[in-house]
């Protein structure tokens, strides 16, 4: 699968993470590209990210077909508000106002 390349590339240098990571809060907007994943919850997203990095292809597909995790179907619009000081993820409003996370190596 194609997007679990890019996930990979993402994260490859993506650390853990924890629960107590630092949110700093910003003001922009930004396109997530086709194909770009991006998740209902910080912990989906992690979650996520781990089956990527332990190539579970399986395990994040279900991800994606349970709704915990979407994947766009061409460019999004979206408005940043939050991202994570020391890591590599930021939450973000869709144009019908429901916030997700993604990876900021995904946002253009």
């Amino acid at each position: 699968m194609r997007n679990m390349i890019v996930v990979a590339g993402l994260v490859a240098g993506l650390a853990a993470g924890s629960a107590q990571a630092e949110w700093v809060d910003v003001s922009y907007t930004a396109t997530l590209p086709n194909e770009a994943v991006y998740c209902e919850g910080q912990k989906n997203l992690r979650s996520f990210i781990g089956y990527v990095q332990d190539q579970d292809e399986r395990g994040a597909m279900r991800m994606i077909s349970t709704g915990d995790c979407r994947m766009t179907n061409g460019p999004l619009k979206i408005s940043v508000f939050q991202e994570e000081k020391d890591d590599e993820l930021i939450t973000f409003l869709t144009p019908s106002g429901k916030a997700f996370y993604t990876l900021k190596g995904y946002v253009k």
